[in-house]
């Protein structure tokens, strides 16, 4: 085969993942993959918790085919100047926060294993309300991309996180659906690790 111009072009945005799945996600026929992408959906909460913070994760209302996870911990509303916010930032870049901005350097080596930007190009869509010191804000993304974004308001009283998703079959074909088994295990191992990480996975 031959390459010219016409048939090299660039991916923008999370359409790399959504177009080549297995550069980042390696197996996409491993039945432990959905339990380890909903795993990073917690990467914030084990930052806090490993930073000494008693944190409570719970995933009530996750079915087969939808991840509810939240929470106390609240994720950073600070704005960036490119996303309009450090939640959109690590949404939606690649290495953009999991990895490099989080308080503590092992959890982003450690435990964030494919990123939060990779979970989303993965989802058919995440929807996302955080609340973090006295400001709330909700997201709302499809196939990678944002499509809301609300600007972070006065919201006095605790901190939390709550997202739910789904993950896109057209990414992940015959793959796509959450086992309680499967899930229950990844979760409890990660937090077995993080003393302070206290996780609830009711049964579904």
């Amino acid at each position: 085969m031959t390459y010219d111009e016409s048939t090299i072009f660039a991916l923008e945005g999370l359409e790399a993942v959504r177009q080549r799945p297995s550069l980042y996600l390696g197996n996409l026929a491993d039945p432990s993959l959905p339990a380890r992408l909903l795993a990073q959906a917690m990467c914030h909460a084990v930052d806090e918790a490993v930073g000494g913070r008693k944190v409570n994760l719970s995933l009530d209302g996750t079915t087969a085919h939808q991840a509810r996870v939240s929470y106390d911990a609240g994720m950073p509303l600070d704005i960036d100047p490119a996303t309009r916010s450090y939640v959109a930032l690590v949404f939606l870049v690649l290495q953009a926060g999991c990895s490099n901005r989080k308080k503590h350097i092992d959890v982003g080596s450690n435990f964030c294993e494919l990123g939060l930007a990779v979970l989303n190009g993965c989802c058919a869509f995440v929807r996302l309300e955080v609340s973090h010191a006295g400001r709330a804000a909700s997201f709302v993304f499809s196939r990678g991309t944002l499509v809301s974004q609300e600007a972070p308001v006065s919201a006095p009283g605790p901190d939390y996180t709550r997202m739910a998703f789904e993950l896109d079959p057209e990414v992940l074909p015959g793959n796509s659906t959450f086992h309680n088994a499967l899930v229950r295990e990844e979760l409890v191992r990660r937090a077995q690790a993080i003393p302070n990480l206290e996780v609830s996975i009711p049964p579904w």
